[in-house]
């Protein structure tokens, strides 16, 4: 019974740089987590219309992202002898995003646009994450949004890519 109980997941900090940020992962069950990721993420964009002609934009958004996450493989991965240190292995996650970009539109004309828009989203996604002995890490994931469809009616996915080093004490 006691063994039944005993949390399989690890606490996890990893520093990102294909996003400059860092995430922290918690265990809050056996086989659950909740992570939490403060990043900056780079957007662009390029659009063209009658009225307003060409126009493209850079814009760095600072987001915040929180996740939880379900992992249904871990125990069959380490049944296996893979690796499932550091909470490597497939999971199912709810997320939530939030982040705020301060974008320029360079019009065809010469002239500038600045905007600030609020980016939420959240939905439910499939992924996988991946933590190797040297440290690097790789976390994946993909799925529907729910708030694209309820807010604005159109249909989008949630999903992330980041790639890093672990931080904190190495146990082995």
């Amino acid at each position: 019974s006691n063994s039944q109980d005993k949390k399989i997941t690890e606490p996890v900090l990893t520093g990102t740089f294909l996003s400059p940020g860092l995430t922290y992962e918690i265990p809050v069950g056996k086989l659950t987590t909740i992570k939490f990721r403060a990043a900056m993420e780079a957007g662009f964009s390029y659009a063209s219309g009658i009225i307003v002609g060409p126009r493209y934009s850079f814009s760095f958004i600072p987001t915040l992202t929180g996740e939880y996450r379900y992992y249904y493989n871990i125990e069959k991965r380490m049944k296996a002898n893979k690796n499932s240190r550091y909470n490597s292995a497939n999971y199912f996650a709810a997320v939530a995003k939030y982040g705020t970009s301060y974008t320029t539109y360079h019009m065809e004309d010469g002239s500038t646009l600045k905007t600030t828009t609020q980016n939420t989203n959240a939905g439910i996604v499939w992924g996988l994450q991946r933590n190797y002995r040297n440290r690097f890490s790789v976390d994946f994931n993909i799925g529907p949004s729910l708030l694209y469809p309820l807010l604005f009616e159109e249909f989008g996915f949630i999903g992330n890519l980041t790639l890093g080093i672990r931080l904190g004490k190495q146990t082995e």
